[in-house]
């Protein structure tokens, strides 16, 4: 025996001898230490590349020699020994400078394991085992880890079961070695190799058994941010879609941690092509899938929680709306209603035949975010859709629903409703006809009325819900400083109707609202708004009348009926709701939104109708509206279109003419300081206009170049226009000798000549446009634009002469002031 121990090359023929003679079965087969044939000596380990003492180098040259050299590469017993002492070699770590020769060696046996040579399998998946490891020696650079991180991500679609397990427990080990040093070599190497988007792209070929651990690890880098952006661009978005819709056949856990990579995609980089694969039909048809199956399969709580974790991520999609579209089209729409009124609807769908939709926390929140989804399509949807309609009439139902014949607690009925009736708005808004079906105006006017009236049983029945606290409402902390008559609970139900209500007349254009008039709606309001609101009120009190009061605007803008019913009473409770604490309006922004809405309901509500016209002049509100004009800068474009239109009748204006400001300022005054807040002059300036080619322009758009586009669009973006119009209307022939200053005189010239001045400013855009344009007019045209060029420039050369003139008088003035009083020092005693 003593000369199988070779260590001297054996003879050519010999060798051909030796590489014909098959190794007995039991020695190949078995993977014990038991061979006592051709076993090598130290001196043969030593010489093939390996040393007896674990974790010290290896000679990888002499490796591939002898997987490579045509003397040994038939000697497969050999390459298996030596391929299994190379892993065990191997559990200390490979060395960096190894990681080239060692991907040649994976990069052989792999290649002789996929020819059919089956003893090559298990030492090549031992040895990618321990890549999983840390190496160890010097460090290298990045890129030479690059192929090796490939080669093994690779092999998780391998044929071979041995190598995709290696595999996959190496890039799980990889995966806890980058999430623990992100700034890492191997981290960095990751990056650069894409790790993220191969396995990605690789979960389709991989099995099963390799696909949970595998999903976990990607879960878990989806969450990291320097590996969301190559996960984001992954062609893998299809197949992970597919994968949420089959709980049966890929396991729950396979589903959870499918669904985690697409939210985490969704959430971190929205903009990626994956996501935007998200958006196509096939991935919303899976996802309507989704949601479909497993709902269905909804049985026991892993199973309900991940039927609410895949409609999450549904309402993710449907946020976007390149996602809405696509999920629009894939009818999703009516499985949503279908399960929404199951219960309504009755078992006859297949889909609820045996659905199983109990009352639990878990069905619960699965129903809420299952009416968010659908009303949100619905909002969307066509307007003679059935399933909107159908859904229409879920949410009222929900809304007229008694509590003790629900399924669901008083608490969490009465969330519903609140979400029913935040959802009608939206709804109804995109369907209207289907909303008249459902006669939605009388039905939110009567929960209105019961709501309204503390003696009703709507009112007695209300409980406390998630918007506020159920101990803050038994210990009555919350409307202890308030003379609301409301309790809490009747709060958010009243302000729900209020805002659906009026949302439903901003969309409609004449009958609904006629209808909601002709039913006492703007009554209803008034009363409402007549209860007392002091200066300690809540929050929540102060957004009621808010809503209450722009329900009013809508209900009555460009509708004189309307304006007739909102009467005499509704001009007395909007003055009041005029003339708030300041102290309150100027620290809680809740009071400026009351403030800004009440005068937004006197332009809708009472300008342009002689009754209520008539009952606001006779309780002064003209000057109240003038003097929010001077105390609230935010609202004087609001309050200076309600005052031109209000002017129009010639009562308001003798009120304009009668106010006195602060300081005993007058109406002009006040409109001639708004004139020259549009400009903010120079420091040092005079008034006198400057800029003579164009003297409207702003500085901002004099410096930015944009003349040539904004000379009508100037008249909406400022409140020159305005202000011409009701300086106009109180007489600007006559206004000069009531003006003391000179300031404000030199102001009233550009004042009077301000539609000149429009009119020339128009005519330079045109012809700069034509310039930018390249277009060369005709003689007739360039001759007109020539001429009204210069009519323009006499024209403002003759109103920068008037401003001269009168700031020239009032200096001479001044000096004679100066000197009369100087004499008059002189001759006292």
């Amino acid at each position: 025996m003593e000369t199988l121990h070779r260590t001297q090359p054996l003879p050519d023929i010999l060798r051909s001898m030796e590489t014909r003679r098959e190794p007995p079965r039991h020695v190949v087969a078995s993977k014990t230490p038991v061979r006592t044939m051709r076993m090598p000596s130290v001196e043969t380990e030593t010489a093939a590349g390996l040393d007896d003492a674990r974790g010290s180098t290896v000679n990888m040259d002499k490796i591939l020699k002898l997987l490579t050299h045509r003397h040994s590469i038939t000697n497969v017993d050999r390459h298996v020994h030596v391929l299994n002492k190379l892993a065990r070699n191997l559990e200390a770590g490979a060395a960096y400078e190894d990681l080239s020769q060692l991907l040649e060696v994976i990069r052989i046996c792999h290649l002789r394991a996929s020819e059919g040579n089956a003893a090559y399998s298990d030492p090549t998946a031992d040895i990618v085992q321990q890549l999983a490891h840390p190496f160890i020696g010097p460090p290298c650079e990045p890129h030479v880890l690059v192929p090796i991180i490939e080669a093994v991500v690779a092999l998780l679609a391998d044929p071979t079961a041995a190598l995709t397990v290696a595999a996959s427990m190496t890039v799980v080990a990889w995966h806890e070695q980058i999430m623990a040093a992100p700034a890492a070599l191997l981290a960095t190497a990751c990056l650069q190799a894409r790790f993220a988007q191969r396995i990605a792209d690789l979960l389709p070929a991989m099995t099963i058994d390799i696909r949970l651990p595998i999903l976990e690890a990607l879960a878990d880098l989806a969450h990291a941010p320097e590996h969301i952006a190559a996960l984001g661009d992954a062609s893998s978005a299809e197949f992970l879609c597919g994968m949420i819709a089959d709980p049966e056949t890929n396991g729950l856990q396979d589903c959870a941690n499918a669904n985690d990579i697409i939210v985490s995609i969704l959430a971190e980089a929205p903009g990626s092509k994956f996501v935007q694969l998200l958006f196509t039909a096939p991935c919303a048809s899976l996802f309507r899938d989704a949601v479909r199956r497993t709902t269905i399969a909804a049985d026991g709580a892993a199973a309900r929680q991940h039927r609410n974790d895949v409609t999450v991520t549904v309402l993710l999609v449907a946020g976007q709306p390149a996602g809405l579209a696509a999920l629009q089209e894939s009818g999703l729409l009516d499985v949503l209603v279908r399960f929404a009124t199951w219960t309504e609807a009755g078992r006859r769908h297949p889909d609820t035949k045996n659905l199983r939709l109990g009352a639990g926390t878990d069905d619960y929140e699965f129903h809420k975010v299952l009416l968010t989804l659908a009303v949100k399509l619905a909002a969307h949807a066509p307007a003679d859709s059935p399933a909107a309609g159908k859904l229409l009439g879920l949410l009222f139902a929900q809304i007229d629903a008694d509590a003790s014949s629900s399924r669901w607690t008083p608490v969490q009925q009465e969330e519903l409703r609140l979400q029913s009736l935040a959802a009608v708005g939206a709804v109804a808004a995109a369907h209207l006809e289907a909303y008249r079906e459902q006669r939605g105006n009388t039905r939110l006017l009567g929960l209105l009325e019961r709501v309204l009236n503390p003696d009703s049983k709507a009112a007695s029945s209300a409980v406390a819900n998630s918007f506020f606290n159920g101990t803050e409402l038994r210990n009555g902390l919350l409307g202890a400083h308030t003379d609301f008559s409301l309790s809490w609970p009747q709060r958010p139900l009243a302000r729900m109707v209020l805002r659906a209500l009026a949302r439903v007349c901003q969309a409609d254009s004449g009958p609904l609202r006629c209808d909601l008039g002709d039913q006492g709606a703007l009554t209803q309001i008034v009363a409402f708004l007549e209860r007392p609101l002091v200066a300690s009120a809540e929050i929540v009190d102060v957004t009621m009348r808010t809503d209450a009061l722009r329900l009013a605007a809508a209900l009555c803008q460009a509708d004189p009926h309307n304006k007739e019913l909102f009467g005499v009473s509704g001009v007395y409770v909007v003055l009041s709701y005029l003339q708030p604490p300041a102290d309150v309006v100027k620290v809680v922004p809740e009071w400026g939104l009351l403030f800004g809405a009440a005068v937004d309901c006197v332009w809708s509500c009472i300008v342009n109708c002689a009754l209520t016209e008539s009952a606001f002049l006779a309780r002064e509100g003209a000057l109240i509206l003038l003097d929010i004009l001077q105390t609230s800068p935010p609202l004087r474009g609001l309050v200076l279109g309600v005052l031109s239109d209000l002017t129009e009748r010639a009562p308001a204006v003798e009120h304009l003419r009668a106010w006195r400001g602060r300081g005993g300022q007058s109406t002009a005054e006040l409109l001639l300081e708004l004139w020259r807040a549009e400009e903010p002059p120079r420091e040092g300036a005079s008034g006198v206009i400057e800029d003579v080619p164009n003297p409207l322009v702003h500085p901002q758009r004099r410096t930015s170049g944009a003349i040539g586009v904004a000379s009508v669009d100037d008249v909406f973006e400022n409140s020159r226009a305005k202000i011409y119009s009701l300086l106009n209307r109180m007489g600007l022939d006559s206004l000069a000798s009531t003006l003391p200053s000179s300031r404000d005189r030199i102001t009233l010239v550009a004042v009077c000549n301000y539609l000149r001045l429009k009119r020339g400013e128009v005519w330079i855009e045109i012809e700069q446009e034509l310039q930018k344009e390249g277009v060369q007019p005709v003689e007739v045209d360039a001759e007109l634009l020539a001429h009204m060029q210069t009519v323009n420039l006499e024209l403002v050369r003759r109103i920068r002469a008037e401003q001269a003139s009168i700031l020239e008088h009032a200096a001479r003035e001044e000096l004679q002031a100066e000197q009369a009083t100087y004499e008059k020092i002189l001759r006292t005693p």
